[in-house]
């Protein structure tokens, strides 16, 4: 074999070693890249999940501030004194408990009834807030704000005190313009009570424009608007907001 031969046979040999080694780092070159894919994807995925676990810890701690937060809302009893519509501020505050009701008073007689009517009205409240106060005890401050003492029974404070509850439970408020009076009984009717247009005059001096009695004794009264309500499904379209 003469020397051209022998170059050419080289030549090829190398050419070919050289196409081989290329091909070689090629293929190499696309398995680091599919392995560097499966990576990212991996990474990805886990970051996915990280991302998913992070958003659930969150709303696990959303939801352990709100049942440790106490809640409240202040608004109003109407009653009568010596024939004269008054204004009684109530404060009820619910937290984390056992759902127990706790009465505290400042100067204010409670009747025997008020005690029972507090519990019916926490229970209804319950229901109509689908469940809203599980788990919740409730607080009920209620405050004389005159110089004379005052009594306090429960057919004067149940329509109130239920649907303040009722808000609290469905975290909700109540219209500032809109005031209730009745007594409140266990399937959620809205009962009568005694001196509807003193506690109408009492609700105007308060700035209300709307005034909620029990079906049945709906009277006029000059400033204010008056309209029945018989249970508190309808109390509740007319206050809460």
């Amino acid at each position: 074999m003469n020397l051209k031969a022998i170059g050419c046979t080289f030549a090829i040999v190398l050419f070919f070693s050289f196409a081989i080694f290329q091909y070689l780092q090629i293929i190499e070159l696309e398995s680091d890249i599919e392995a560097k894919d499966s990576l990212i994807n991996l990474l990805d995925r886990d970051y996915q999940g990280v991302q998913s676990d992070y958003h659930g810890l969150e709303s696990e701690l959303e939801e352990i501030k709100k049942q440790g937060e106490t809640r409240s809302i202040t608004t109003h009893i109407l009653g009568v004194r010596d024939g004269v519509g008054v204004i009684i501020p109530l404060k009820i505050e619910v937290r984390k408990g056992n759902e127990r009701i706790f009465i505290d008073v400042s100067e204010v007689f409670l009747e025997s009834d008020v005690q029972g009517t507090a519990k019916t009205a926490f229970a209804l409240a319950d229901v109509k807030s689908k469940g809203g106060l599980v788990q919740k005890d409730a607080y009920i401050h209620i405050v004389n704000p005159y110089s004379k003492s005052l009594s306090l029974s429960g057919s004067s404070s149940g329509a109130v005190m239920t649907m303040a509850l009722i808000a609290l439970g469905k975290n909700a408020t109540l219209k500032e313009d809109v005031m209730i009076t009745g007594s409140i009984q266990g399937d959620g009717s809205i009962g009568p009570v005694l001196y509807i247009r003193e506690k109408a005059e009492a609700a105007k001096s308060l700035n209300a424009t709307l005034m909620l009695v029990p079906a049945g004794q709906k009277i006029s009264v000059s400033g204010i608007k008056i309209i029945e309500v018989s249970n508190v499904e309808e109390a509740m379209e007319y206050m809460l907001e």
